[in-house]
C-alpha cells in the first residue's frame, strides 16, 4: 500500500508543471482561459481560440526570459522607464532622450497617470493629464508645442506597448490638443537687418548677427569653433555637424545643477552641412578669429585651444540665453525691439526664394526640407506680394495681346 502512494507521489511530482508554464482549460461559457504565476500573482487571459491562449501564454514566457514587464503589473511610469531605457535610448538622438527623460521624471511622475497600470489606463486619463500640463515652478500652463511634445513622447511609448502586447489600443491617439498660439513674427526687409548689423558695431559678437543672415539657427552659431571653418574647392565654409543645447540632468544629485551645456547632434540628419562664407563677411570672420588668436596669447594657457567663435573672454561655449540677451539689446537699440535671433532664418529663407534660388537649394543651405522652407520659412512683405502679382500681370497683358491679335 505505502509503495502504491508512493508510486502515486512519484507521478504527481513528474507531472508536476514548470514554473511560469502556466495552464490552459475551456469554461463552461465556451470560451478558454490561460493562466500563469508572475511574481506570485495569477494573471489571466480569455479567448473564443485556444491557439490564442497558447501564444499569449509563449508570449509571457518570452517576455519572462527576457526580463520585460508583465502587462498586469507595469504602471504608466514604469513602463516610461522601460521605453526609454530599451527602446528610445538606442535609436534616438541624445537631446530628443534627455527630453524624453525630462518628460517622464518631472510631468508623468508626478501626475496621476504614473501609477495607473497599462491594462486600466483610459483615454479620459490621458485627457485630464494632457488638461493639467502646467510648469511646476509657477504653475501656469505650459506652452502649446510643449504640451505636444510631451503627448508625442507619451503616445509613442503607448504605441510600443500595444506593439508588445501590454495593451489592446493606444488610448492616446485621439486627445484633443490646445492649438498653438499663433504668433505673427516681423517680416524683416534688408534695411532691418542693416539696421541690426550696425546696431552691433563695436561689439566683439557683432560677427554672430552676421553669421545668422546666412540661416543658421542659434545652436548651429554657438557651436562653430574655429576648426568649423573649412576651405573646400576653394570656398571657405562653415562646417556644420554639431549644435549647442542645454540637456536635463535626469539623475542630478540634490542640490546639483538639473541641466547643462553641450554639444550635441544638429536637430535632423540634414541640418549636418557646408554653408559657404558670404564674401561679404569673409574677411570680418578672419579678423574676429585672429583677434581670439591674439587674445589667446596673453591667457597664459587658460584659453580654449579650439575657440568657439562666439564664446567667453577664454573662448569657452556660451549658453543660448546669453545671446539671446546680447540679441534683443542690439534689436533695440536698432528700433527693433520684437525681433529675435530665430527672425533671421526667415529672412534668409525669404530673400532667398525670392532672388531665385530652388527650395531645395535654399533647403540645403538652411539644412531643412524643401517643403519646410516654403511652409515655415518663406514670408512675403506687401511690396514681394506685389512684385509676385506684377509677374502674373505681365503674363496676363502677353495672352490678351496674343489673344488680340489673332
Amino acid at each position: 500500500m505505502d509503495k502504491g502512494n508512493d508510486l502515486i507521489d512519484k507521478h504527481r511530482k513528474r507531472s508536476r508543471r514548470s514554473n511560469h508554464e502556466g495552464s490552459v482549460v475551456k469554461r463552461k461559457d465556451g470560451r478558454f482561459q490561460a493562466s500563469v504565476m508572475v511574481n506570485g500573482k495569477r494573471i489571466y487571459h480569455y479567448s473564443w481560440k485556444k491557439s490564442d491562449c497558447f501564444d499569449w501564454l509563449a508570449g509571457i514566457r518570452i517576455k519572462i526570459m527576457q526580463n520585460e514587464p508583465i502587462t498586469d503589473d507595469v504602471t504608466v511610469y514604469e513602463w516610461g522607464q522601460h521605453y526609454i531605457d530599451v527602446y528610445a535610448e538606442k535609436f534616438v538622438r541624445p537631446s530628443t532622450l534627455a527630453n524624453y527623460r525630462y518628460y517622464l521624471e518631472r510631468h508623468i511622475a508626478p501626475s496621476m497617470i504614473a501609477n495607473i497600470k497599462l491594462s486600466k489606463l483610459t483615454a479620459d486619463h490621458v485627457q485630464m493629464f494632457v488638461n493639467g500640463l502646467r510648469r511646476l515652478d509657477n504653475g501656469q500652463e505650459l506652452k502649446a508645442h510643449t504640451i505636444r511634445n510631451i503627448w508625442q513622447f507619451l503616445s509613442g511609448m503607448l504605441e510600443r506597448a500595444v506593439d508588445n502586447g501590454l495593451m489592446t489600443r493606444n488610448v492616446a491617439a485621439n486627445t484633443k490638443l490646445r492649438k498653438p498660439d499663433a504668433k505673427k513674427r516681423p517680416i524683416l526687409t534688408e534695411n532691418d537687418v542693416q539696421k541690426l548689423i550696425h546696431a552691433a558695431d563695436g561689439h566683439k559678437w557683432k560677427i554672430g548677427i552676421e553669421i545668422l543672415v546666412e540661416g543658421l539657427r542659434i545652436s548651429e552659431l554657438l557651436a562653430l569653433r574655429h576648426s568649423s571653418i573649412i576651405t573646400e574647392d576653394g570656398i571657405r565654409c562653415m562646417n556644420i555637424t554639431q549644435a549647442l543645447k542645454r540637456q536635463y540632468i535626469s539623475h542630478a544629485a540634490p542640490g546639483q545643477p538639473k541641466t547643462k551645456l553641450c554639444l550635441a547632434e544638429p536637430k535632423t540628419d540634414s541640418s549636418i552641412r557646408k554653408v559657404p562664407i558670404l564674401p561679404s563677411i569673409t574677411e570680418r570672420l578672419d579678423k574676429h578669429m585672429e583677434m581670439q588668436l591674439e587674445e589667446a596669447s596673453h591667457s597664459y594657457g587658460l584659453y580654449q585651444k579650439d575657440p568657439f567663435i562666439i564664446g567667453s573672454d577664454l573662448g569657452d561655449m556660451i549658453d543660448q540665453g546669453t545671446f539671446r540677451d546680447f540679441f534683443i539689446k542690439v534689436a533695440e537699440k536698432a528700433g527693433l525691439p520684437t525681433v529675435r535671433p530665430h527672425d533671421l532664418r526667415h529672412f534668409a529663407a525669404s530673400q532667398m526664394i525670392r532672388q531665385g534660388a530652388s527650395p531645395v537649394g535654399a533647403g540645403r543651405v538652411l539644412g531643412d526640407l524643401p517643403q519646410t522652407t516654403l511652409n515655415v520659412y518663406c514670408q512675403e512683405s506687401v511690396s514681394g506680394k506685389l512684385d509676385a502679382l506684377m509677374k502674373l500681370n505681365s503674363v496676363t497683358e502677353t495672352s490678351l495681346t496674343q489673344l488680340t491679335t489673332a
